[in-house]
């Protein structure tokens, strides 16, 4: 069982009428409607969850879609959870990168120099790596110390290794 704390985002640089109909990739950059769910799960079992919901894991494209979904955030006094997105990398690799709801990676790496939000991860993170559990997966949180949301990489199941956080994970979908 889980809560669902939903929401929707209209990117003001596309403009969709419901009359018309509607090209996909115009659809991906333009509206997105989200639902938070909050419920004790792996990264895996919350993108497979939206898979079926017909959406996907949020990926958040530009600062103006980061802003809207922590405003969402905020209004659901929601601070106190881990919420998983829709990044991952490959064990083997370094690079996260967000991924669509076909299981295809795209775009640049999340965690590159020359991405949108570089300035949005945690200090000291990516880790990659939570003692001897890789960290494959994206989430974003509040720190309350820095008084700011960021992202953060987490084990696929963030609760094997943060087991304070009972209760307290959660995942954003996002809707097309």
């Amino acid at each position: 069982d889980y809560e669902d704390i939903s929401g929707d985002y209209d990117n003001d640089d596309i403009v969709i009428d419901d009359q018309e109909e509607e090209d996909p990739a115009q659809a991906r950059q333009g509206i997105h409607s989200y639902s938070v769910y909050v419920k004790d799960c792996t990264w895996q079992e919350a993108y497979n969850d939206c898979i079926s919901m017909g959406g996907s894991l949020a990926t958040i494209d530009s600062r103006e879609e980061w802003d809207y979904i922590i405003n969402l955030l905020k209004q659901q006094n929601t601070g106190a959870y881990y919420f998983y997105l829709g990044g991952s990398r490959d064990i083997n690799d370094g690079s996260y990168y967000w991924l669509d709801e076909t299981g295809e990676w795209y775009g640049d790496p999340v965690n590159s120099s020359s991405f949108w939000g570089s300035d949005l991860w945690l200090e000291g993170e990516p880790s990659f790596q939570d003692g001897d559990t890789p960290e494959t997966s994206l989430a974003i949180l509040y720190m309350k110390s820095a008084d700011r949301w960021v992202l953060n990489d987490v084990a696929n199941d963030t609760l094997y290794t943060e087991e304070y956080l009972a209760g307290k994970v959660a995942y954003i979908c996002e809707f097309e």
